[in-house]
């Protein structure tokens, strides 16, 4: 390892961004691929079994939706904190309900969704040390 790279988990990290492995090789973009593959099957499982409905991984419009988010820097937890908190918050209103989907949870309100501060009064509020009561 030069001057010009540092490490990162088992990958270093050229000047230019390149990553490559101890070896000096880019690692392998199947590799990639079937990480990223995996992470959107973990979410998309996740809110159906919060939601109790059945989205599929393989949609286009979600796995756009989910990658943006994930080049964005969003974490696996991120995308499960949003699911549980609007979850919480919609499942019980038939209005609302329709609105529990990918696209609307990983779309571009996503971090207003993950920044939400929960109402204590309601029952996805409860127990949030972080709201101030009068």
């Amino acid at each position: 390892m030069g001057l010009n790279s540092y490490k990162i988990e088992n990958y270093f990290v050229r000047k230019n961004d390149q990553k490559v492995n101890s070896s000096g090789s880019v690692p392998d973009t199947k590799e990639k691929n079937y990480k990223k593959l995996k992470t959107i099957k973990t979410i998309v499982g996740h809110l159906n079994q919060k939601t109790g409905k059945n989205f599929k991984h393989s949609s286009e419009i979600t796995k756009r939706k989910i990658t943006a988010r994930l080049n964005e820097g969003f974490s696996l937890d991120d995308f499960k904190k949003v699911i549980e908190t609007k979850t919480r918050e919609w499942v019980g209103d038939p209005k609302m309900n329709s609105f529990l989907r990918p696209e609307t949870l990983f779309g571009s309100k996503f971090e207003s969704y993950l920044n939400q501060v929960n109402d204590p009064k309601s029952p996805s509020g409860a127990g949030n040390k972080f709201f101030v009561t009068e």
